[in-house]
């Protein structure tokens, strides 16, 4: 069977397959299973096969049998692991691992360069390029001796006998296109939505003391809405917190600045909103979903950025389409148990109305609400060892009473700006302006659009160098360095900066050439990425374009 070429299984059917041999995988495998066959289509390499491949190299994903690497790192095929004990390589985001392992396979099957940007650190260890066109071609070069020795006595004696890695990839994919998804939850027609489609998704489980036992997916009917009640945390810190505590109280979501992490599986129940008295007649832990606001500004008070914000309300809104969740179902923990939390939205019932009111908006059109920025890094210790996250309730509903102090308040702005505009309109009048720009219509895909008008704006400022093709690779990142814009300033990255926050539904007021850093680019700034608003940095640049 060639690595390269079309795929001849869906999503849905791949789906199927892992979450028979690994139950625990059907809140993602659906979406997982789309990005192989997404990044597969890209390079031309059968997403199908190298589905199959991560299958054999982590134990269906379970990471089991002595291997060093991790969930959490990305790394679905074993890239840097020269021998057993070594955890190999790391990526961001699940996609990003998926394409340095479809990138791989292209390596080994090709000649034929690259069509994206390369993410694959191993990459140029390959020679030659396209040794190995076939699956079974990896035996005794990608996975060595990669066969049963017991079974052969020869890599050739395998290959005439067909056993074997590349022959087990084979059968794999056989087994999968027999697989009739008719009905099954996990088809494409009822899971229309991917949330590793629309934010860069971290998976960090929790230890699994610290969540219940499996549930239908058909059961969630309810978000809650929490906050960490730390001063100063992160997404990551709260994962790794509760990955390695057992403290029997958990979260489904965990919502910072520049991600999110899941900790528990939507089809098994978190302990996040248990009591022994509740306040809403049917909202319960086994029928919700938790959420938990981090708050990463530590200044001595509890309260929550736009932009954490603005990445709740990507979630949610995904989430409640994803389950079919009406909005009257968002709730507070408050609303559940009487809990303070998050205390800002109960001591300012302003501001949650403002957080409903954007969550409707971004419901009926899911650019609304902002798209989360690219995240970074890997997981972090957290800032709170000495005890954990004291809103998420207990388990087996019993609870406990309210510990959080009052917080300032948080001055949470609804507005997308000041025009009346619909997000709709704001992000066409940005893709008019960002076609004007740059002389392309990239009103079919708004991330080549964003990479394009940055790069654009390098060129124009500071040397036409850049292949304007609307892909952040290396050298568009070392282009743009530690550029930023302040309030004053005039530049082209001031044009591009005004572009991208149109396209991210904020209105900066106006665009022009070059563009001049006034009060509008400054409220949409704040807005966008907290703080005074009057600078824009590189590091917000590439979140811009994500």
């Amino acid at each position: 069977m060639n690595i390269c070429g079309e795929s001849q299984c869906s999503a849905s059917q791949m789906a199927q397959y892992l979450i028979a041999k690994n139950p625990t995988a059907a809140p993602w495998a659906l979406d997982y299973a789309r990005l192989y066959l997404e990044e597969g289509a890209a390079e031309g390499v059968r997403g199908d096969g190298a589905w199959i491949q991560s299958c054999k190299e982590t134990g269906n994903f379970r990471f089991t049998g002595g291997t060093a690497v991790t969930f959490d790192q990305n790394n679905f095929c074993g890239l840097g692991v020269t021998k057993k004990g070594v955890k190999g390589h790391s990526f961001d985001t699940p996609r990003l691992g998926i394409r340095a392992q479809i990138q791989h396979l292209k390596g080994y099957a090709s000649p034929l360069p690259l069509k994206n940007a390369c993410v694959d650190p191993r990459y140029g260890y390959i020679h030659p390029r396209g040794k190995a066109p076939r699956f079974q071609d990896l035996a005794g070069k990608w996975a060595v001796p990669g066969y049963d020795t017991s079974r052969a006595s020869s890599l050739q004696d395998a290959m005439e006998k067909k056993i074997g890695y590349g022959f087990d990839i084979i059968a794999g994919v056989e087994e999968m296109k027999k697989l009739d998804v008719s009905g099954n939850p996990q088809t494409e027609a009822q899971n229309p939505l991917s949330l590793q489609l629309i934010l860069p998704l971290k998976i960090r489980w929790a230890n699994r003391s610290n969540y219940g036992g499996s549930r239908s997916l058909g059961a969630i009917r309810y978000l809650v809405i929490h906050y960490t009640g730390n001063d100063g945390d992160s997404d990551e810190a709260n994962g790794s917190y509760f990955a390695n505590n057992a403290v029997k109280t958990s979260a489904h979501y965990f919502v910072d600045d520049d991600s999110v992490t899941q900790t528990v599986p939507d089809n098994y129940t978190a302990y996040h909103c248990g009591a022994k008295k509740y306040y809403h007649p049917s909202c319960r832990n086994a029928n919700s979903i938790g959420i938990e606001l981090c708050d990463t500004r530590k200044n001595g008070i509890y309260d929550v950025t736009e932009k954490t914000l603005a990445n709740a309300l990507t979630l949610a809104s995904a989430l409640m389409k994803k389950y079919q969740i009406p909005l009257e179902h968002v709730l507070r923990h408050y609303d559940v148990t009487h809990k303070n939390c998050p205390a800002y939205f109960v001591s300012h019932e302003a501001d949650w109305q403002a957080f409903k009111n954007r969550l409707a908006q971004a419901s009926a059109n899911p650019a609304a609400s902002g798209s989360l920025s690219s995240s970074g890094g890997t997981d972090s210790s957290p800032s709170h060892t000495g005890s954990s996250p004291s809103d998420t309730g207990s388990p087996g509903d019993t609870g406990s009473s309210p510990s959080h102090m009052d917080s300032a308040p948080s001055n949470i702005s609804s507005s997308l700006g000041d025009t009346g505009s619909s997000p709709t309109a704001l992000m066409a009048e940005g893709l008019n302006h960002g076609k004007n720009f740059t002389g392309v219509d990239d009103s079919a895909n708004i991330s080549r659009a964003k990479a394009r008008i940055l790069q654009r704006a390098l060129n124009l400022d500071y040397g036409r160098t850049l292949a304007e093709d609307g892909i952040i690779g290396p050298k568009s990142r070392q282009k743009l360095g530690t550029h930023y814009v302040k309030q004053g300033e005039k530049q082209y990255l001031v044009t591009a900066a005004e572009i991208l926050l149109y396209l991210s539904n904020l209105n900066p007021r106006g665009v022009e050439l070059p563009g001049i850093y006034g009060s509008g680019l400054t409220a949409a700034a704040k807005l966008r990425f907290g703080g005074n608003g009057q600078k824009i940095t590189a590091s917000d640049f590439l979140a811009l374009v994500q």
